[in-house]
């Protein structure tokens, strides 16, 4: 969640130069040179991860503003705030789906000799 390399700890991912506003990671980490992309289709995951949370955000949303309005919900009030949600949210949370997915990787699929050359 702090947006920092699981293996060594390196902060800088999503540095001033990059922006907090990409898709995706950087190559490598600054700090051990573990490549973030380990096999081909990788960051799947990561897009996975992040449709789940995006989605969810939209659903709560939904719920919650017909349940604070019920009987009478604002139509257009909510469709507003709704499509805010599903549009900002995704591109806000990508860095972190992408590093959540590189956690939930490492824990299934532990480094091999040589991944990271600098651990």
């Amino acid at each position: 969640m702090a947006l920092r390399c699981p293996v060594c700890g390196s902060g800088g991912l999503f540095g001033r130069r990059r922006g907090l506003l990409q898709l995706g990671l950087p190559q490598q980490c600054p700090g051990c040179a573990l490549r973030f992309d380990r096999e081909a289709g990788h960051w799947t995951g990561s897009w996975g991860l992040n449709v789940t949370v995006s989605f969810t955000a939209l659903f709560v949303t939904l719920a919650v503003g017909l349940a604070l309005a019920w009987p009478d919900p604002p139509g257009w009030g909510l469709a507003v705030v709704a499509l805010s949600v599903a549009l900002v949210l995704p591109v806000l949370f990508a860095p972190w789906s992408a590093t959540l997915w590189l956690v939930i990787d490492l824990a299934f699929r532990p480094l091999e000799p040589g991944e990271a050359p600098d651990r």
